[in-house]
């Protein structure tokens, strides 16, 4: 790849089409504040500015969209590794409504991992659909239109997501809003968080 990561492993890693931009400090500000005193102290890796400009360069590039704005915005971003759709929540004084309208398309930079007993656990939200790899059993979803100010990249990354991927987005989010649904606090500093399951062995 030409660099060093520091976080993930770009040996043994490979995005179809990877998020190639960098975080905005102003855009993180924010989400830093609304981790609160305690909050700042708690799961170091995952607050690093390194790690997010990490994530958001190598990680992959998939489809996203605004499903509703009310007294939040709620983010619909597909996981093409688990075939499925994994829905956020964000706080409506860390990202501004400006211009933003429900169906307006976003980008999802995920990264992924296993469970040490990724047999029978896996987060609670990843319910894999039948077109999943079957490979992962943790997705750490982060909306790059609301943490970076990189608009060229931005623009770039997105025109590369297949009209295919963008259907099966809209498909994946009426299965996931027609069950028992999980909203992830879509901070980018706490969205790799939700609770894990255990799941059946049985194939789909």
């Amino acid at each position: 790849m030409g660099k060093d990561y520091q976080y993930y492993d770009d040996v043994n890693s490979y995005a179809v089409v990877p998020g190639k931009m960098k975080t905005s400090v102003n855009k993180l500000k924010p989400f830093v504040k609304e981790l609160g005193f305690f909050g700042k102290f708690k799961n170091d890796i995952y607050r690093s500015p390194g790690r997010l400009d990490e994530h958001l360069d190598f990680c992959a590039a998939n489809a996203a969209k605004i499903i509703a704005i009310d007294e939040q915005i709620i983010v619909s971003a597909i996981s093409t590794d688990v075939d499925v759709a994994i829905l956020l929540r964000f706080n409506l004084k860390s990202v501004s409504t400006k211009n933003l309208k429900v169906d307006d398309r976003l980008l999802s930079i995920n990264s992924y991992g296993t469970y040490e007993d990724a047999n029978n656990f896996a987060q609670i939200d990843l319910v894999e659909g039948p077109q999943s790899t079957r490979l992962y059993s943790i997705c750490y979803p982060v909306i790059a239109d609301f943490v970076t100010s990189d608009n060229e990249a931005l623009k770039a990354t997105t025109s590369k997501i297949s009209d295919t991927e963008w259907k099966r987005l809209d498909i994946l989010t009426d299965i996931a809003l027609n069950s028992e649904k999980y909203i992830r606090d879509g901070n980018p500093y706490l969205s790799w968080h939700a609770p894990m399951k255990k799941i059946s062995n049985s194939s789909n």
